[in-house]
């Protein structure tokens, strides 16, 4: 049994039951930029500690957009659902799956227990619908306001908005929490039907524009300046790449959202999508390149270059295979482009572009080693920039296939 779980009963080990089933539970909602870098496994870096760190239920490794590992306490309050999505572990008639739910005392114990002994930054709580979404909302809320306000907890909790909440709830979620989520799930009604045929795409947009407004018109918030994100699924309805990025781009603009988090489809055994074929990780991933080219390189859906049937090449990143469709646009020069074109270049990234157009105040670039130490991926960059009007030729060309993170795309 966990250490921060003592035996106290039949009680005390009905509630590592439950954590152990709904963390399982959980996995379905994204709360870090890919799946394939976030996981309940300690990261490398911490398995080579000394002391072995044990897999605990409910802690999550999330990694942030800039290559932050987080661990977050991330769960269901229930796995309890009216509903009967296509794809999903949680949907009503799946009788393979054992049920359970906390009560707001119970979950938001567990929780303190892990941050006080600095297991966990933060908590994720999402959740199944239950029998009734307000009231389901409602004991998420509670259990944020005990940590809030009995614990004294004023870290990170990342709230879920579950489909049919109101206003009130919403904004209450809204006061306690630094970021909330509503999952979209699919672009459009089409796409959305033959995932979850009880769900309806209007609905879910008007809670979304909803939360929106409630944050803009919010002057006054409890805690932090709480933040806006959505969830699609990838692959499992048809939907081309070209559709989700039109959505996720027209909601970012619309909504203001910090973070539009893609999920790439796995078939879950006894669901009526268990014979789909699981989604590639690489296809998730440049999904992500994209939403990153939207958020730090101002790139726009007009911009991103994709296949015949809308989706985007697996072998080449969407940035180097824009620069290489726009061969009139380069090469630029290193010592006099403008940080806007700068950015529009294979291997650098904004950190990378501002620290070029600083160092250009009191000197010149004569060489690559220069731009290395400035953070640029030279070998990406030396096919699109001159230095000094030189073409640089002499670097030898080798695969620098590597996980790109938005800094340095």
């Amino acid at each position: 049994m966990p250490v921060f779980l003592r035996r106290e009963g039949k009680s005390q080990m009905d509630t590592e039951k439950k954590l152990r089933l709904l963390f399982a539970s959980a996995e379905y909602d994204v709360c870090s930029p890919t799946s394939s870098s976030s996981s309940s496994s300690p990261p490398p870096i911490l398995r080579a500690h000394t002391a072995p760190i044990p897999i605990i239920p409910g802690v999550y490794y999330a990694k942030t957009s800039t290559g932050k590992i987080v661990p977050l306490f991330k769960v269901l309050f229930t796995n309890e659902c009216t509903y009967n999505c296509n794809y999903c572990i949680n949907r009503k008639d799946r009788s393979a799956t054992p049920r359970a739910v906390f009560t707001p005392e119970e979950l938001a114990k567990v929780f303190y227990n892990l941050y006080r002994k600095n297991i966990v930054k933060g908590l994720f709580l999402s959740s199944a619908i239950g029998d009734n979404a307000r009231k389901t909302m409602e004991k998420m809320i509670i259990t944020c306001e005990i940590l809030r306000k009995k614990y004294h907890f004023d870290g990170y909790i990342h709230l879920k908005i579950l489909p049919g909440a109101g206003n009130a709830e919403i904004e209450e979620a809204i006061n306690l929490s630094d970021r909330v989520s509503i999952n979209m799930e699919a672009p459009t009604q089409g796409h959305l039907s033959m995932l979850s045929p009880d769900k309806r795409f209007n609905m879910l947009l008007a809670t979304l524009e909803t939360i929106a407004n409630i944050l803009k018109n919010t002057k006054r918030r409890l805690y932090k300046n709480t933040t806006l994100s959505t969830q699609l699924i990838v692959g499992a309805a048809n939907e081309s790449d070209k559709e989700i990025l039109a959505a996720a781009y027209l909601w970012r603009k619309k909504y203001n959202l910090r973070r539009v988090y893609f999920s790439a489809f796995v078939p879950i055994p006894k669901t009526p999508f268990e014979n789909l074929p699981k989604v590639p990780l690489l296809r998730e991933h440049r999904l992500y390149q994209v939403d990153w080219l939207f958020t730090f390189y101002n790139f726009t859906i007009e911009d991103i270059i994709f296949d015949k049937d809308g989706n985007l090449p697996v072998d080449k990143d969407p940035k180097l295979l824009w620069a290489e469709n726009n061969p009139h646009l380069f090469p630029i020069e290193i010592n006099t482009a403008q940080y806007e074109e700068l950015l529009r270049v294979p291997g650098i990234g904004p950190l990378s572009a501002k620290k070029i157009v600083e160092y250009r105040r009191v000197s010149k670039f004569s060489n690559l080693s220069e731009l290395k130490s400035m953070g640029v991926v030279v070998k990406r960059a030396f096919k699109f920039i001159t230095l000094n009007g030189r073409l640089v030729t002499s670097l030898d060309e080798e695969n620098c296939l590597q996980e790109l993170l938005p800094f340095n795309l």
